[in-house]
This record gives C-alpha cells, sequence and structure tokens, in this order.
C-alpha cells in the first residue's frame, strides 16, 4: 500500500471522490474526470458537481455571499418578460442575439429556500432557476445548494442546460440526503 495525495477529482465505481466531498453516481448516470457527475445521454448538459467558491469574511454571512446574484437573478426575471428590454439586449449584444431571441416571451421561475442536508449537518441557502420558453419547452433548469464551511463558500448543484435529461421526479435533495458527503478541512 502507498500513499497518495489527492489532488484532483477522482471517478471510483459509483462515485466521485474530492479531498473533502463525495458524489454518489445514480443509475443511468457516469461521473467524469472534472469531478462532474452527468447524466447519460444529455452531452454534459445534465450534471451534478461539487464547488468551492470563494473565502467568507468572519462578518460575512451566507445570506450576504448570495445577495448578488439574487439580484442578478431578479434582473434577469424582469428582462425575460419585457420584449423591449430583451429587444435592447440583443442589439447590444449581437454576438449573441440568436442565444437571446430565443428566450423572448420566456418565464423565468426563481426560488430561495433554505434546508440542512442532515448526514452531514450543513446549513443551505437554497436558490432554484427555472426558465421555459414561449412554447412551454423548458429551457434550463438549476438547482444550487450553498452552504459555508471553515470560512469556506461551496456549492453543491443541479443543472439541465437546454432542459436535457430533466426528469421531474427527481428529487435533488433526496439525492444529496443519500448519495452526497462533505468532510470539514482538518485544522
Amino acid at each position: 500500500t502507498y500513499w497518495l495525495q489527492m489532488d484532483k477529482d477522482v471517478v471510483q465505481d459509483g462515485y466521485v471522490q474530492g479531498s473533502n466531498y463525495r458524489l454518489a453516481i445514480p443509475s443511468g448516470w457516469e461521473g467524469n474526470e472534472f469531478g462532474k457527475v452527468e447524466k447519460k445521454r444529455t452531452d454534459g448538459k445534465c450534471y451534478i458537481e461539487f464547488k468551492y467558491l470563494a473565502k467568507v469574511e468572519k462578518d460575512e454571512t451566507l445570506e450576504d455571499k448570495l445577495k448578488v446574484q439574487d439580484e442578478y437573478n431578479e434582473t434577469i426575471a424582469g428582462v425575460l418578460k419585457d420584449e423591449a428590454k430583451m429587444n435592447k439586449l440583443i442589439a447590444e449584444n449581437p454576438d449573441q442575439a440568436e442565444a437571446f431571441k430565443a428566450f423572448i416571451g420566456s418565464e423565468f421561475t426563481y426560488g430561495k429556500n433554505t434546508a440542512v442536508i442532515t448526514k452531514d449537518s450543513l446549513n443551505c441557502a437554497i436558490r432554484t432557476v427555472k426558465i421555459v420558453d414561449a412554447s412551454g419547452k423548458l429551457v434550463q433548469y438549476a438547482e444550487d445548494y450553498y452552504f459555508i464551511s471553515d470560512g469556506k463558500l461551496y456549492m453543491v448543484k443541479y443543472t439541465c442546460l437546454e432542459g436535457k435529461g430533466y426528469d421531474e421526479s427527481f428529487s435533488f435533495a433526496d439525492y444529496l440526503a443519500d448519495g452526497f458527503t462533505f468532510k470539514a478541512e482538518k485544522k
């Protein structure tokens, strides 16, 4: 037996392991070399991943760290509902015009909640984004769980870009309860 320092995520049979976390790989999903758990046959557009985001100052709270993101999401929700604002955005960004045109008339649903991942007693702020285009097709779904540990902000996220792989019966909360483990850094 030899000691091996884990500087990168490792894909094992049934899970993706990082230095301070583990993500189970459910049936119909697979781990990749970038530490993501991806749903099969979605071209990597439906995935679960764990990320370190930022250092947290002593006087900062989880809500403080998410304030800018919350304001951004509220702005996006307002712009998507206003066709004149979308047309202005398209005119200002001709290189992204086609992508923005697909969002005209879309409905943007944004949710804020809290939860505790009880296995590791992690107090989380949850942010959920769902975008449905004018024809009723799901364009994007994201469910992000943020938490602070040892002065660092982390996130575990479930994302379905372009609606690929989205399954309304899949409960990310249930997945986290059984399939996610976080180990705080040793001091």
